[in-house]
C-alpha cells in the first residue's frame, strides 16, 4: 500500500529537539524526531515500503510504519477526506451538543450497561469527548482503548484523569480503521453514526476496525440499524425549500431551485405534517459494507399532496434496546432528513409506492446519495438526493 503524508503538516521545533507536526484538517499532531522530516518530505507523493527502503533502508521503514499508525502518513483517499469533518470534531461545541443530547447518551449507556462485564476489554473507535469510553470503565471495563485522531484527544484524557479513570482508559491517537491493538477486545462502542444513520461514511472504517481488533464473537454497540420513511403533506418544508430561489429579484434562478431539490435536509419533521405512518425501508447489521435497498407502500383513503419524505432511523443498541430518531420520538441532534419532492396530487385510494436505494457519494466519501423510485397513478419518477 501507498502512504502520502498529510497536505497541511506544519512543525514546529521543541525545547527539547523533537518537532510537533501537526494537521489541522485531520486533527492529527505527534512529536517525532528530526530525522523523520527527510521521510515525510519524501512522502509528499504516495510511496511504498519498498520505496522507502530502497532510498533509506530497513531502519526507516519503521518510522514509515509509525507515521502511518498515527495517521501523519495516509492514503492517497483520506489525504483527500474533507478537511473540515476531522476539524469540527476537535470543536468544543460539536462535543456540546452530543452531550446535551440526552436520548442519545442514555441508549448509549444502557447498552454498555447491559453488554460490557466486569474484566472486559473495550475499544471506543473514533471516542471524540470520551463519554463512551468512561460509560464502558464505569461499567466495570478492565481495560478501554479509546481511539481517535481529532486534537481533543489530549482533552479526553485530561476528563478520564479528573473522573478517576486514568488508569482504565488508554488514549490511542490515530485512525481507527487501521489502528491495531495490542490485545483482542470483547466489545466495541463507536457513535459514528451520521444523518440519515450512514451519512457519516463510518460504517466501512469501523469493519476494518472489528477485523482487527474484535474477538471472535464479542459484541458492537450500535449493532443493527433500521431506515424508515414517510411521505410529508404540510407544505412548510417544500416551501422553505424552494422559496428562496423563486426570483423575486428578477432573476431566473431555476438551476439553484432544482439544486437545492435535490438535497436532503437536515430538520425537524412535525409529525402532524406526515400524510401517513413512517413505514421501515431496510434493515441491516452495522457496520456493513453495503446498505441493502428496500421498499415501502402506502394508499391513502382521504388524499392529499405528496411534497416529500421524511427519513429516520432506529439503531439496535442491545438486544431489546433501540435508539430511535423518527419525528414521535424524543429529539435527537440528528433530527430527521427531508427529502424534497415536487407535489404529487392524490385521490382518495391512491396508492404511493417507494423503492429507495442508498450509496456513499463517488466524490465525497462522507456524503451519501440516496435514490427513489417513486411510483403512483401508474407512472413512475425516479429521484436523487445527497446528504452530509
Amino acid at each position: 500500500m501507498k502512504l502520502v503524508r498529510l497536505g497541511d503538516l506544519s512543525a514546529a521545533f521543541q525545547p527539547d529537539g523533537a518537532i510537533l507536526v501537526r494537521s489541522a484538517s485531520h486533527g492529527v499532531s505527534a512529536r517525532v524526531p528530526p530525522p523523520v522530516v527527510s521521510l515525510m518530505a519524501f512522502c509528499t507523493t504516495p510511496k511504498a515500503e519498498s520505496e522507502v527502503a530502497s532510498l533509506f533502508g530497513p531502519s526507516k521503514v519503521s518510522a514509515f510504519r509509525q507515521l502511518a499508525e498515527i495517521g501523519i502518513l495516509v492514503t492517497e483517499e483520506q489525504a483527500a477526506d474533507t478537511p473540515v469533518f476531522f476539524e469540527n470534531y476537535a470543536d468544543v461545541d460539536v462535543h456540546r451538543r452530543m452531550l446535551a443530547d440526552r436520548p442519545r447518551v442514555n441508549a448509549f449507556k444502557a447498552a454498555i450497561q447491559a453488554v460490557v462485564k466486569p474484566g472486559m476489554v473495550v475499544m471506543d473507535c473514533g471516542t471524540g469527548n470520551g463519554i463512551l469510553a468512561l460509560l464502558a470503565a464505569q461499567a466495570g471495563a478492565r481495560k478501554v482503548y479509546a481511539v481517535d485522531r481529532s486534537a481533543l484527544l489530549d482533552t479526553a484524557k485530561e476528563v478520564a484523569r479528573a473522573s478517576g479513570y486514568g488508569d482504565v482508559i488508554q488514549f490511542v491517537r490515530g485512525d481507527f480503521a487501521r489502528v491495531e491493538l495490542p490485545e483482542k477486545v470483547d466489545v466495541i462502542v463507536s457513535e459514528t453514526i451520521g444523518q440519515f444513520a450512514v451519512a457519516e461514511g463510518g460504517g466501512p472504517d469501523l469493519a476494518q476496525a472489528m477485523l482487527k481488533n474484535l474477538k471472535p464473537g464479542g459484541a458492537i454497540v450500535p449493532n443493527g440499524v433500521e431506515l424508515h420513511v414517510a411521505p410529508v403533506g404540510d407544505p412548510t418544508l417544500y416551501n422553505e425549500t424552494v422559496d428562496p430561489f423563486d426570483g423575486r429579484d428578477g432573476f431566473d434562478q431555476t438551476i439553484l431551485r432544482e439544486a437545492s431539490l435535490r438535497r436532503g435536509r437536515t430538520t425537524e419533521v412535525d409529525p402532524t405534517h406526515l400524510l401517513a405512518p413512517g413505514q421501515r425501508v431496510t434493515r441491516f447489521d452495522w457496520p456493513i459494507p453495503e446498505i441493502p435497498g428496500g421498499e415501502a407502500s402506502w394508499t391513502f383513503a382521504e388524499g392529499g399532496v405528496v411534497r416529500g419524505l421524511a427519513g429516520w432511523f432506529v439503531l439496535d443498541m442491545a438486544p431489546g434496546l433501540q435508539l430511535p430518531s423518527g419525528p414521535s420520538d424524543p429529539l435527537t441532534h440528528w433530527k430527521q432528513i427531508y427529502f424534497p419532492i415536487k407535489p404529487i396530487e392524490l385521490a382518495p385510494g391512491d396508492s404511493l409506492n417507494v423503492h429507495m436505494d442508498v450509496e456513499p457519494a463517488t466524490d465525497d466519501r462522507r456524503g451519501i446519495r440516496v435514490s427513489w423510485e417513486i411510483e403512483v397513478h401508474g407512472e413512475t419518477r425516479r429521484l436523487e438526493h445527497r446528504v452530509r
